[in-house]
């Protein structure tokens, strides 16, 4: 594995009194490639590197990974299952059948029916260049065989206006400005902003099968959207939010839907201050109150950014807690999930020595009403080599299962050893 250690182990956290404290397992290691990272040609580049992991944990247990190649420019996934996570197929999938293309940080998610059939989506960003000043177009894909096979690709967004792209600035912005989120009564809900600014959601109540048209949510070329995150409550309430370039003091924007996704209401802002918010993840609690952590930091320095937690209700004007500033320092780039404990488990970044990207990984866990800042803990050596993301950090690398258990994907790039890589760990949580 490139030098990377094979056995990480957390130490207890002592955050609330049924936060997730068992030990991480040995990582598995997804896939490994080199670590040439040539001059920009489009998708004429010589990149030639794995990376943009994401996860989902299957209803028996099973954890999917899909993340994309760049020297075969599609995304790849595979299924690991077993007591050792051995991989269930002999090659990885290969879901983007685009290899004239580059495609781009993908998310996947499972769905299981009424009568136990699952279904694994996949969506992705491709870097297709159509007459826009940005190449960028939003494709997605569905296996009804656990990820062995999947139907044709299908682009969902179908612009000039480059698709995917979270513009902070015109020269300055993140891809992978998407989410996926599925419900096990078929509904499929995908979300992307365009480098144009605006933001879209475009949804499908048949699995997959088809998709209704477009709806423009908000953003514009003057105030563009970025980072969308999506969440559902028990009674069906949509959330979504996203923050704004263009503006060195951009604040979080939150807007529900009672109708799933037709129509929206207006913007709302949970905290506001003076500070620059990014990159947003939403997630419900049992009594359906909506948890958001973000990034803030002075102006774009990655080195001042920290991550905030505030929570909200639906049902009391209220009930608007007090951001809680969970890391500082260089901490942003958080994920989000609540667990059938009601456990919050959260993961952010840290900027690498030298003030590079980020690239380590902190985990905390805690009660959804025992939140307390200091209880993250170091994913063991992930700060050893520079983290992958080199495309874009607005990723899902953290997935929770049925049963209690947690999944963290995370990639490394050293090119002083040219050796790419992407890992897997995970831990049982009673």
């Amino acid at each position: 594995m490139g030098g990377i250690a094979c056995r990480f182990v957390l130490g207890s956290l002592l955050i609330g009194s049924m936060a997730c404290a068992g030990a991480w397992s040995e990582p598995v290691l997804v896939a490994e490639g080199e670590a040439q990272r040539g001059p920009w040609r489009m998708n004429d580049s010589d990149f030639r590197w794995v990376d943009d992991p994401s996860a989902a944990i299957a209803k028996n247990g099973d954890i999917i990974v899909v993340w994309v190649d760049q020297e075969a420019q599609d995304v790849m996934l595979q299924r690991f299952g077993g007591s050792g996570r051995e991989p269930r197929f002999s090659e990885p999938t290969v879901v983007s059948r685009s290899p004239s293309v580059f495609s781009w940080l993908p998310r996947v998610a499972v769905s299981v029916d009424e009568v136990g059939n699952e279904t694994v989506h996949v969506l992705w960003q491709e870097i297709l260049f159509q007459g826009g000043s940005h190449g960028g177009e939003i494709f997605y894909a569905r296996s009804d065989d656990g990820g062995k096979s999947f139907h044709s690709p299908r682009n969902l967004s179908n612009t000039q206006g480059g698709a995917g792209k979270g513009r902070q600035t015109r020269s300055n912005w993140h891809n992978g400005s998407l989410d996926l989120m599925v419900t096990n009564d078929g509904t499929v809900f995908t979300v992307w902003t365009e480098y144009d600014g605006g933001l879209f959601l475009r949804r499908s109540v048949d699995n997959g099968s088809s998709f209704q048209d477009p709806v423009l949510v908000g953003g514009d070329d003057h105030r563009p959207a970025r980072g969308p995150t999506l969440a559902l409550d028990s009674k069906g309430t949509l959330a979504l939010a996203w923050t704004q370039g263009e503006t060195v003091t951009a604040d979080i924007q939150v807007v529900f839907s009672e109708d799933r996704g037709k129509n929206f209401s207006e913007p709302m802002v949970l905290v506001e201050d003076t500070l620059l918010a990014d990159a947003p993840k939403l997630a419900f609690d049992a009594k359906d109150r909506l948890h958001l952590v973000f990034s803030r930091s002075r102006g774009f320095d990655l080195t001042t950014s920290e991550v905030v937690h505030v929570r909200f209700s639906l049902h009391s004007s209220n009930d608007v807690s007090k951001p809680l500033v969970l890391a500082s320092g260089g901490a942003g780039f958080a994920d989000l999930a609540i667990d059938r404990n009601d456990r919050l488990h959260m993961i952010w970044h840290t900027v690498a020595k030298g003030g590079r990207r980020p690239a380590a990984l902190q985990y905390q866990s805690a009660m959804v009403d025992d939140l307390e800042p200091g209880g993250s803990a170091l994913l063991p050596q992930s700060d050893a080599r520079m983290g992958g993301g080199l495309q874009g950090l607005l990723i899902r690398k953290l997935a929770l299962g049925p049963d209690g258990e947690v999944a963290v994907v995370h990639s490394y790039f050293d090119d002083s050893d040219n050796k790419s890589g992407i890992l897997l760990w995970e831990k049982q949580c009673p």
